[in-house]
């Protein structure tokens, strides 16, 4: 019987949508505006260096020994503003490694560090990337090498990672212990956090982008210096170009060695090679071991210029109220394009991939057409859609509320010849009918994103069939020929080229729900304080003058939820300012006038259950307590001081001084209540309002006024 029923469940499951009549299907005619999905603001602010072409000033290097210059640096690059691009400038310098620029000079702090230089558009690109939360399992990238070298299987990559960074944060030598405690430092502020020190478990362990660029990159020093005789161990003679005329200057174009005998004393994970032996040494020709490791990486920066702008045909989802029909349909676009770059030495990138192996172009800046696109739902629903939701509701996980799903649209899932993709989602059946019960609305949010698969597996015609067939061709001829690090790459690449590498960050919408009334209060509560002094008072040196005034407001909107714990949440909007002005003016026949004003404003937004409605059912009294929150105010404390009267000494100077100020204001007492009586008539909706006024000691007053308008929602 449950057979059945399994097979009956996925039978309708995987029956088209588009065949019913869905709430929210456009009619024939009908438009809607398209409404820009929210992209998150870290995207943008990581990505500003890559798009103009120029990296900003590194930061200066925080105080501390290096692990806690790690930290701090890794820290500021975590928080994903305007000077993580720079923190992460700074701590590539301060781990050794030396930054070629687009003139080809070079920046290196360090005297001799890594002895590897990293191109500024490199820079730039994993700092993107790190922006849009690009990442991979360290047992994935472990892998993919493991595939395409089978002698890495015997010294699997995972190990030889975790080895060295371990074994690099207790190094003495700086640059070295400078790198693998940064490397260690982005783990433990990633989310979820990990601490590569201790004991992970690489299926488990997410290194972001950032990380991967490090850690391959040095990868490849490692094993660069390894391929090298004794001989070569000297500073490169190499000179870098005094015109730098071409970004593939030919005594440049594949060597990222500044100094190879700095680059043999700082291995991090020579462990590789000395696991491995000799067996690496059949690896040679066009492209070597090492230069896999860097190839690897330059391939997964020519996804810095994908971009992917999603929007929907309108602001806002609706789900039902009922448990057996589907809410609104609306459809989302995507428009996938390979923006124009503007750092030269990108097309550079294709050079290294055809030595790898790899007859691959770029692509041209537009369209990015005719590929495969994955949709996923990174919040509020299964990315399978209907059919995910009957597998778990079957299998019993089905504690996640889905509040929408998505359906190919006519069942495609490429994009069109203008880069173009669509998709749509549906707001989700309730999983209890609500049709004839008491509810309340609130809003609730959803992402999506979507995999990008940059080289298409579909042949459309005989160019595209005979292309494919040449990679395939390429792979096999390279192992034929003993080309065996030829084969292991073109297998890679191949496979990365076919595969959804690149996931665009998440967008959001909003998504109108239900939930049944549960006897709760609904609604506003607004308190406000103000405070006003002015006077004026003298003695026998001084006259003085004061005029204040402070005020604040917090207006607590209830939408009915509560939290985790059980308890009633609010959102509370606060508003708060300060303006203080003082004088002053001396007696004699040498004085000062002086004016002192201090000005300050802030607002704050903060979610809290720090406010109540109680009842008492026996005398239908109740109590109202708002919410009030501490508002980080800023503004400035200015003073203007200057001499009068008949004045010899010649050090009496005028001053003025205007000085920024950061404080927390607050809703200054007394604490008032709003208190009433149940109307047995309208039993379920309180409002009112009081206030009370008391005096100050500086002849002014204190006001505080509270006012309520709540409804109980009872199912």
């Amino acid at each position: 019987m449950k057979a059945g029923l399994l097979i009956l469940c996925i039978l309708l499951a995987q029956l088209p949508l588009t065949g019913q009549a869905l709430k929210g299907q456009k009619q024939a005619g009908e438009k809607r505006e398209a409404v820009k999905l929210k992209r998150a603001p870290q995207t943008l602010v990581m990505a500003k260096a890559f798009s103009e072409g120029k990296l900003p000033e590194p930061l200066r290097l925080p105080r501390g020994n290096a692990d806690q210059q790690a930290a701090a640096l890794a820290k500021a690059v975590s928080l994903h503003d305007e000077s993580s691009t720079a923190a992460l400038y700074a701590a590539v310098l301060a781990a050794g490694f030396a930054v070629r620029d687009n003139d080809g000079s070079v920046m290196q702090t360090s005297e001799r560090g890594q002895g590897l230089i990293l191109d500024s558009w490199q820079l730039a690109a994993t700092a993107k990337l790190y922006g849009e939360d690009y990442g991979v399992m360290l047992s994935h990238l472990s892998d993919a090498f493991a595939r395409g070298i089978p002698e890495l299987k015997e010294a699997p990559l995972a190990s030889v990672v975790l080895d060295g960074i371990r074994a690099g944060a207790n190094s003495n030598n700086q640059p070295v212990r400078f790198l693998s405690r940064f490397i260690v430092e982005l783990g433990k502020n990633s989310k979820p956090s990990y601490d590569l020190l201790g004991n992970v478990d690489p299926t488990k362990t997410r290194l972001d982008a950032i990380q991967v660029s490090l850690i391959l990159s040095r990868l490849s020093g490692d094993l660069r210096a390894a391929e090298k005789p004794t001989a070569h161990h000297t500073k490169s003679t190499r000179p870098l170009p005094a015109n730098w005329q071409s970004p593939c200057e030919t005594t440049a174009r594949e060597d990222l060695i500044l100094d190879y005998n700095a680059l043999a004393s700082t291995s991090l994970f020579g462990i590789l090679a000395n696991k491995v032996g000799g067996k690496l040494k059949k690896y040679g020709g066009a492209v070597g071991v090492a230069n896999l490791f860097s190839t690897v990486f330059k391939f997964i920066l020519t996804y810095s210029l994908v971009d992917v702008e999603i929007t929907m045909d309108g602001d806002m989802l609706e789900r039902t109220k009922s448990n057996t029909t589907h809410g609104d349909v609306k459809t989302l676009t995507a428009k996938l394009k390979i923006l124009p770059s503007s750092w030269d030495k990108m097309k550079c990138v294709r050079f290294a991939l055809n030595l790898a192996g790899i007859d691959v172009s770029l692509p041209s800046a537009g369209p990015l057409s005719d590929t495969t696109v994955q949709w996923n739902l990174v919040m509020g629903g299964d990315s399978q859609g209907i059919f995910g939701s009957v597998v778990d509701w079957i299998s019993g996980e089905d504690e996640r509320e889905d509040i929408v799903f998505l359906n190919p649209k006519d069942g495609k899932r490429t994009a069109d010849e203008s880069g173009v993709s669509t998709i749509y989602v549906i707001g989700a059946a309730q999983k209890e009918d609500l049709t004839r019960r008491k509810v309340f609305e609130l809003y609730k949010a959803a992402g999506v994103n979507v995999g990008v698969q940059i080289k298409p597996t579909k042949v459309k015609d005989a160019e595209a069939a005979l292309s494919n067939l040449m990679d395939v061709v390429g792979i096999i001829f390279s192992f034929l020929t003993e080309d065996f690090i030829g084969g292991g790459v073109g297998l890679v690449f191949e496979t990365m080229y076919r595969t959804n590498w690149y996931s665009s960050k998440p967008f959001y919408f909003l998504v109108k729900d239900w939930e049944p009334c549960k006897g709760h209060w609904q609604g506003t509560i607004t308190y406000i304080t103000s405070r006003k002094e002015v006077g004026s008072a003298e003695n026998l040196h001084l006259t003085q003058s004061w005029n204040e005034e402070t005020n604040y407001t917090a207006v607590a909107e209830i939408p009915g939820r509560k939290d985790d714990q059980g308890r009633q949440i609010a959102t509370v909007r606060a508003t708060a300012s300060e303006r203080k002005e003082r004088t002053a003016t001396g007696k004699g026949v040498c004085y000062r006038t002086t004016t002192e004003i201090r000005e300050l404003n802030g607002t704050e937004t903060v979610t809290t259950t720090g406010f109540s409605v109680t009842l008492n059912p026996r005398t239908s009294q109740y109590t109202v307590s708002a919410p009030t929150v501490l508002v980080n105010a800023k503004g400035s404390d200015s003073v203007v001081s200057k001499v009068q009267g008949t004045c010899n000494n010649p050090f009496n100077k005028d001053v003025t001084r205007n000085s920024p100020l950061s404080l927390s204001l607050d809703a200054e007492g007394p604490i008032l209540q709003g208190k009433g009586t149940i109307d047995p008539n309208n039993p379920d909706v309180i409002s009112g309002t009081d206030s009370v006024t008391v005096p100050t000691n500086k002849g002014g007053e204190r006001k505080v006024t509270i006012r309520w308008s709540l409804r109980r929602c009872k199912d």
